[in-house]
């Protein structure tokens, strides 16, 4: 193991300070919401359901265009049919996953013109999303069933650990970088190191859906690192999307897979990268309160705000 660099953060209130470390402005958010868009979801006698998609997506895309249609219904629909959302992820013969992860959503209760808009939100810098917007319409529209926290927090209390004891790292798989390039491991390593200096007393834990990424974070890192495990990580040059269209899933997977995201947003500092596995951590977070993104340019981070508005 190697230390990397010179630390920044000194204390607490320093990571504001950090200016080597603040996002630029490559932030596709428009604080002006462009015109409505339309559902692409059908509507009949008042009851709404999305449009299947014609190409296996992961499991948060799926979620994204969900949530992003449902912004978009602008008719009163009293019911709504999610039973195909996850039709490219879960068993033929299993339940429907969804209204075994979700709770049924409150509809027309809440409307959210940001996240109907045309923008790529996974790909924003989340801190600069409307939050006291967001976080009604997805509470109202997804919100986790108990028992699959229980099952995401089950996996920390084998290590005798809470989430409020941990410092989670979600290192984005290397081979899912089409979109974005990949922020060096190195670089992961040098901030949460940093991190550790304002706390201390936190267990850093890696999630990620790539062994290599993981093994080389272990290796690099001169702290201890926690790995949790994953139902399906990748090696090589193999991709975790292309397995993900390649094979059937389980409903089991998906609830896990689901739990674990919303694990990583419980953990008291998140560090985390850019894409929708990412955004839906932000989402069930609420807020991005000790919350680091690495944003679409490489090496570059988003450091929330020192006045979170969680509570407001």
């Amino acid at each position: 193991m190697r230390r990397l660099g010179v630390s920044v953060f000194r204390a607490a209130d320093s990571l504001q300070k950090a200016s080597r470390y603040l996002a630029l402005s490559e932030s596709n958010f428009d604080p002006q919401p462009r015109m409505p868009i339309p559902t692409r979801g059908r509507i009949e006698e008042r009851s709404y359901s999305p449009r299947k998609s014609s190409a296996r997506k992961g499991i948060f895309s799926e979620l994204t265009s969900l949530m992003q249609d449902l912004a978009r219904v602008r008719e009163p629909i009293e019911g709504a049919d999610f039973s195909g959302v996850f039709q490219h992820n879960s068993n033929p013969g299993a339940t429907d996953s969804f209204k075994e992860i979700f709770f049924a959503p409150t509809l027309n209760q809440y409307s959210s013109t940001w996240l109907g808009s045309a923008h790529e939100l996974h790909h924003s810098v989340y801190r600069d999303l409307p939050w006291r917007e967001i976080r009604p319409a997805i509470n109202a529209w997804f919100r986790l069933r108990p028992e699959i926290q229980d099952r995401a927090l089950a996996t920390l209390w084998e290590r005798r650990l809470r989430p409020d004891e941990v410092l989670a790292v979600n290192l984005r798989g290397s081979r899912k970088h089409t979109e974005i390039p990949p922020t060096p491991v190195e670089v992961w390593v040098k901030l949460v190191g940093d991190l550790l200096l304002a706390y201390a007393h936190l267990t850093v834990v890696v999630f990620s859906d790539d062994q290599d990424l993981v093994d080389d974070f272990a290796d690099l890192a001169p702290f201890t690192v926690v790995d949790l495990g994953q139902e399906v990580r990748t090696r090589a040059n193999s991709s975790i999307v292309r397995a993900f269209r390649s094979q059937t899933w389980t409903s089991d997977f998906t609830k896990n897979f689901v739990g674990r995201t919303w694990l990583i947003s419980q953990c008291h500092v998140v560090v985390t990268h850019t894409g929708n596995g990412a955004f839906w951590t932000a989402l069930f977070r609420g807020c991005t309160c000790r919350f680091f993104q690495f944003t679409r340019l490489p090496g570059s981070v988003s450091v929330p705000q020192a006045d979170c508005d969680l509570h407001s």
